[in-house]
Parts: structure tokens; sequence; C-alpha cells
């Protein structure tokens, strides 16, 4: 459900690429090791926040924000 929900409507190529990582290792495999840099809390973060930025070096900048507000244990 995420990935229909955020994933496909985020506006960059890569905010797609970062919100289907972000559901991913939200909501179906947290012991990815794409996802040992991301809290949950930094993940909702993500999924909230990037779907509208429109280019790929600012979906980079607020995944960055989420992850430094939220770091992983």
């Amino acid at each position: 459900d995420c990935t229909m929900l955020y994933a496909k409507k985020a506006a960059s190529r890569d905010g797609k690429m970062l919100m289907r990582r972000a559901c991913k290792c939200r909501f179906q495999d947290p012991s990815d090791p794409d996802c040992k840099d991301y809290s949950q809390t930094a993940l909702d973060c993500i999924i909230k926040n990037v779907q509208p930025v429109e280019h790929d070096e600012e979906v980079w900048g607020v995944e960055r924000a989420c992850r430094t507000k939220h770091p992983a244990p």
C-alpha cells in the first residue's frame, strides 16, 4: 500500500526511488542492509516529506535531514 500511495506519486525520479526504499524499510523488510541507516521515525519523515519535492538534489537534502533529525539506533 505504501508504494502505491506514495512512491508512484513522487515528483522526481530519485524521489520515487527513495520512497520505494523507505516503504520497503518501514513496512516490508526492515532487516535489509539498505535499511540499516534509517530509524523507523526517519522513514516516516521521508515518506511524509519527499513526495512533493521536484528536484533530485533536493530529495537527498530531505533524506539527509530526516536521517540527521531521527538517527538510527
